[in-house]
């Protein structure tokens, strides 16, 4: 197994494999964090002109509510 010096640091290809599903893991963060913002858009939006028919606090606790589940998720 050859070990690739980068900056001063040995990588070898273990390490190397660990980056790349590291990465890949954080990317499909980031396309979630991209959808629940998304989804908090729309309820805000459809809040501000009367298109959800749901209270101020009924939008406010289902948006809490995604957020906390993102938030499981990702621990």
């Amino acid at each position: 197994m050859e070990t690739v010096m980068v900056a001063g640091l040995p990588l070898n290809e273990k390490y190397i494999g660990w980056l790349c599903a590291e990465i890949r893991y954080q990317e499909e963060r980031i396309r979630q964090a991209n959808s629940l913002l998304d989804s908090i858009l729309i309820c805000l939006n459809a809040h501000l002109h009367d298109m959800g028919g749901h209270s101020l606090n009924d939008t406010v606790q289902a948006i809490t509510y995604e957020i906390s589940r993102f938030k499981g998720c990702s621990e």
